[in-house]
């Protein structure tokens, strides 16, 4: 009697202990089938220890691939060790994907922990469940153990907790934890305990110094200084000011290296890039860029010439074109021999005689020379005829050339690009180290490329601005490519005039800041 008890007893200890378990994964399962809900995702990796063969564990997880192939969403079970080797694959063939991590063992934390410093997983939106053994661990994480960041998208969720709480930091050795969203089983669904927005709860730097670097001619007053200063305030960050560099910076070929302040930023030596900085395709390889401050387009600058000269042909062209000139000599074929046919009939005179005649009082028509009417009817008629037109050319003739001659054109040498690689006689100059260099040496750019034999040598070429529009103005033979409003802001007294030849494309300004920084989002929402 007493053996049946105890055996009843253990039965029903490991049935309910069956049922909790199942319980504890079927909520698992409605939590990450609400996340995906709330943020929408279409492709989620689950990480998890290394299979252990639990039948829960195992049909829950199968529950989940199941839930999210009938929602058309890729899902994929994978080891927490296994995480980098997967995102290596998958990175670039899909959109940014979501990470579920199951945390059941100190062991786990650990692998994932090491995860986190072998990839950057700041870039991606990530639940972390702990099991309800792990709850010390989930409640008060000891220092920054995810090497999170500022912009760290981590939502944990403590199983037997109602609560999700996210955590970033903005220093090594501490998470910040605040609480975000509510969720029970027996009212499932993510409900949001704030109305703040991401930025909104991440406002505020807390005095923290951001190392900035700036070219030589950007200072803290200057219009993209003033900017970063502001923002400043409103993110109450510190401005480190560094050593200045000489340029924004441009890629060396032959080291494979950035120059100037691209080069720190590319080296992650300093924070924040303030300067004139084009946005260009081969920069965002190496550094983010702000929300665009400034856009301009980049133009082709000629030296003014401060003289001109007369095309005498052109008193015939401007007024007359090839067609009309084809039609007026016509007139002044047919006219007379018309005049001929008419006369000849009624005087004695020979049809020689009289066409001779006419082509002379014809010609003396349009050259304003009184001449005398015949006294036929018909062909005083086409007299008044020719007389009419000419008095209508010499209107519209003088009225061209007058409008023509008033308005001053430049002599230039070419007036588009085609005519500058076909004359063969310029050189392009641009500022060393910058944006434009690039532009012609390693840009996607063909047509910017095909210039690069036209641009003069490195050694040759000025450093800044006002060394580049003297060297335009001392040289007859030189083509200055620079950025409209890097040529408008910097208020310099030049030796001569330029005028643009032919724009370029539009191109954007903004801060620089390293790649992958935290601060990108922050700085964007300010």
């Amino acid at each position: 009697m007493k053996l049946t008890t105890v055996v009843l007893l253990v039965i029903i200890s490991l049935v309910s202990a069956n049922s909790g378990v199942e319980k504890t994964y079927t909520n698992l399962v409605k939590i990450v089938g609400d996340f995906r809900n709330a943020f929408r995702a279409f492709n989620i990796f689950i990480a998890r220890s290394e299979p252990s063969g639990e039948l829960p564990v195992s049909t829950a997880f199968v529950t989940m691939l199941k839930l999210f192939s009938k929602q058309n969403v890729f899902s994929m079970i994978t080891t927490i060790r296994d995480i980098s080797k997967n995102l290596a694959y998958y990175d670039k063939r899909m959109t940014t994907p979501y990470f579920v991590i199951i945390i059941r063992s100190v062991s786990d934390f650990n692998d994932f922990a090491k995860v986190t410093r072998q990839s950057n997983m700041n870039l991606y939106q990530m639940l972390m469940i702990f099991s309800e053994n792990m709850k010390a661990l989930c409640l008060r994480p000891e220092g920054n153990p995810f090497n999170l960041v500022l912009d760290s998208r981590f939502l944990i969720k403590c199983l037997g907790h109602p609560l999700i709480r996210e955590w970033y930091s903005m220093y090594p050795n501490q998470t910040i934890i605040n609480e975000l969203l509510e969720w029970n089983s027996i009212d499932p669904g993510f409900k949001w305990l704030t109305n703040l927005t991401f930025y909104e709860r991440r406002n505020s730097l807390n005095n923290m110094s951001l190392r900035v670097t700036m070219t030589e001619n950007e200072k803290l007053t200057g219009f993209f200084g003033q900017i970063l200063d502001e923002i400043s305030k409103l993110a109450n960050f510190h401005i480190d000011i560094q050593p200045y560099e000489i340029s924004p910076g441009s890629y060396d070929p032959v080291t494979k290296k950035w120059s100037g302040v691209m080069g720190k930023l590319d080296e992650k030596k300093t924070d924040v890039g303030v300067g004139q900085f084009t946005v260009t395709q081969e920069r965002l390889d190496i550094v983010h860029f702000s929300v665009p401050i400034i856009a301009s387009k980049s133009t082709f600058y000629l030296k003014k010439s401060h003289t001109s000269h007369v095309l005498w042909s052109m008193y015939y062209k401007v007024a007359f074109g090839v067609k009309a000139s084809y039609y007026l000599f016509i007139i002044f074929i047919i006219s007379p021999i018309l005049l001929s046919f008419s006369t000849t009939k009624r005087s004695k005179r020979s049809f020689g005689a009289n066409a001779y005649e006419n082509y002379f009082n014809v010609w003396g028509i349009f050259c304003a020379k009184s001449t005398a009417f015949p006294s036929h009817e018909s062909a005083r008629i086409l007299y008044y005829s020719l007389c009419l037109l000419s008095f209508m050319l010499y209107a519209i003739y003088s009225a061209l050339l007058v409008s023509y001659l008033t308005i001053f054109k430049q002599d230039m040498p070419f007036n588009s690009m085609e005519e500058f690689t076909d004359a063969k006689t310029h050189k392009i100059i641009t500022i060393k180290n910058t944006s434009f260099m690039d532009l012609f040496k390693i840009s996607h750019d063909t047509s910017m490329r095909e210039l690069n034999s036209f641009l003069m040598e490195d050694k040759d070429l000025p450093t800044t601005l006002p060394a580049a529009l003297n060297q335009i103005c001392e040289a007859n033979n030189l083509v200055l490519y620079i950025d409209e409003i890097v040529l408008r802001s910097n208020k310099i007294n030049m030796a001569c005039e330029l005028i643009a030849l032919t724009r370029g494309k539009l191109s954007s300004m903004a801060l620089g800041l390293p790649k992958n920084s935290p601060y990108v989002g922050l700085i964007n929402y300010q």
